[in-house]
């Protein structure tokens, strides 16, 4: 992360217990899953300097890299922006960085532009 090049760190939230949708982020749309569709938008925007799948189950992560999220943030009422910010802490200990940005892609918002 040098030359001036800002570090921007994507977080895919994919928690294992949708209580309408058993496995939501799994569903398949065109042949990928939501999880897969959202990880392959990240790598081929080519902005984001690391893409992670931040989940409580390793199954959500579709065979990408991902962070486990702790199981106080995990649940039902769990907040997006705490699974982010546990996401961020994560990768910059595992990264020995600072990340100048982060954004977080949601697999059940499938459509993007």
């Amino acid at each position: 992360m040098s030359n001036n090049k800002k570090s921007i760190l994507c977080v895919i939230p994919a928690r294992s217990g949708s209580t309408r949708i058993k496995n939501k982020n799994l569903t398949k749309l065109g042949g990928k899953s939501l999880v897969k569709l959202a990880y392959d938008t990240a790598i081929e925007s080519e902005v984001f300097t690391r893409v992670v799948v931040s989940t409580d189950k390793k199954e959500m992560a579709d065979g990408h890299p991902w962070v486990k999220r702790p199981d106080n943030i995990s649940g039902a009422m769990a907040d997006i922006s705490d699974a982010t910010a546990d996401a961020l802490r994560q990768c910059e200990i595992q990264d020995s960085c600072i990340y100048d940005y982060v954004a977080t892609l949601q697999p059940a918002v499938p459509v993007r532009t």
